[in-house]
């Protein structure tokens, strides 16, 4: 495997883009530029970088635990949007999924599963979301049917914050009802999104 890969570009195109604001701030007003970068500016930035690495190791190591020595370069309409929003992103759970769709970017056996409009869609998602993706793909339609109302004995969450979550997943077209909409199953449009995100 090279020792650069084809999204570190990328990345460090994205750490620029983020000290923008503190550069017009600085232009404007050295004193307010000199407060901002102490108190905030230097550690948004510093996280940032934290959560693109993270997120970059994460995607290396599935490469490579996959035996891909020859990784193709993203396409910037997904790498781009992908990597803004990633290091943005602080929570583990939200991190790896960001993690498993920029190494099916690369992996030239799954890059025609990623979908530039899936970024949109998974940046809406929140941990909970993820995990009740998860929890639904591995339903059985046929004879493992969950109403909304009961998936949350089974996700482990409260029945409420089940419910946000699966009205959340619906409003964004991922899951879908059946058997007179009572019952959970993934969409045509969730089925991809799992497959483009999967490790």
């Amino acid at each position: 495997m090279p020792d650069k890969m084809p999204y570190e570009g990328a990345i460090e195109e994205a750490a620029k883009a983020t000290s923008k604001a503190l550069e017009l701030i600085k232009a404007a007003s050295p004193a307010i530029s000199d407060a901002y970068g102490l108190v905030i500016g230097d550690t948004i930035k510093h996280a940032r970088a934290e959560r693109l690495e993270r997120m970059a190791a994460k995607a290396k190591k599935k490469l490579i635990d996959r035996g891909v020595t020859q990784p193709t370069q993203p396409p910037e309409q997904i790498a781009v949007p992908l990597l803004e929003v990633a290091q943005a992103e602080s929570r583990d759970e939200l991190i790896d999924l960001w993690a498993r769709l920029l190494a099916n970017t690369m992996d030239p056996g799954r890059i025609s599963d990623v979908r530039a409009a899936y970024i949109d869609i998974l940046k809406k998602l929140e941990p909970l979301d993820a995990k009740v993706l998860d929890f639904i793909s591995k339903l059985n339609p046929a004879n493992d049917q969950v109403t909304k109302h009961a998936a949350f004995e089974r996700i482990g969450c409260r029945q409420s914050a089940a419910i946000v979550s699966i009205e959340n997943l619906d409003a964004l077209g991922c899951v879908r009802l059946f058997g007179g909409n009572h019952f959970l199953t993934l969409s045509e449009l969730g089925k991809e999104i799992v497959i483009a995100v999967q490790a």
